[in-house]
């Protein structure tokens, strides 16, 4: 007698064993490549980079118009101060005064214009450290999910590998090694239902004669182009 439907049964448990080895091994992917997280840190930093060469900016501005101020300051005192009393050198003190003023002014142009560049690069660093976080949290909150499928799946499998094994000592030896070769030949596929009298795995149409062949308790029928062991549920 053939053990078609035993061996049907076993092809269907190692379909399923295969199927959750395969997302196993999709799951623990996830878990060790997150590119949104990596994706959002790294932009994170390259926010903050330029929120420190935005600030370091504003500092040479700001030290730029402190050196120019203490320069008028001492052109004022100067002026002001009554020592000089030379009419020409009133006159040098006056210009030099007004030099300072106007490069005072574009400089304080230019250090209002860092002010603003820092503020803004300190907005993109706080949306940047925000989406992190966000993108950690959706992150950890995933593998958490994950982790628990891990646990159910490997729970299955370890079902899956007890019942394949107590399928497995339902055959005969020589059934069972066909069954082994032909996996190992046909991608893992060695039973294949019969649908609508045709191989499911490589759809050859099945003469009569197969059929019949197929439907018989004690022959074990192969199709004819992919030599699969064929069985027709019922």
């Amino acid at each position: 007698m053939a053990h078609k439907k035993t061996l049907y049964e076993l092809q269907k448990t190692d379909d399923e064993i295969r199927r959750i080895t395969t997302r196993l091994d999709e799951i623990e992917t996830l878990l060790a490549n997150d590119e949104s997280v990596r994706k959002a840190k790294t932009q994170a930093l390259q926010a903050k980079k330029g929120v420190k060469v935005a600030e370091a900016a504003l500092s040479k501005a700001e030290e730029a118009v402190q050196r120019q101020t203490v320069k008028l300051e001492h052109n004022q005192a100067a002026l002001y101060g009554g020592k000089v009393t030379n009419p020409k050198e009133l006159q040098d003190l006056q210009l030099e005064a007004a030099a300072l003023k106007r490069r005072i002014a574009r400089l304080e142009e230019a250090q209002l214009e860092a002010m603003q560049t820092v503020e803004k690069a300190r907005l993109r660093y706080k949306k940047a450290v925000r989406l992190y976080r966000k993108a950690q949290t959706r992150q950890s909150e995933q593998q958490a999910g994950l982790r628990g499928e891990i646990v159910t799946l490997k729970a299955k499998k370890e079902k899956l590998l007890a019942e394949r094994e107590t399928l497995a000592a339902q055959l005969p030896a020589d059934e069972y090694r066909l069954y082994e070769d032909l996996r190992a030949a046909r991608k893992g596929v060695a039973v294949a239902a019969v649908q609508n009298e045709a191989c499911n795995a490589c759809g050859a149409t099945l003469s009569t004669r197969l059929l019949q062949a197929v439907r018989s308790p004690t022959h074990l029928a192969r199709c004819p182009s992919c030599r699969r062991i064929l069985y027709e549920p019922r």
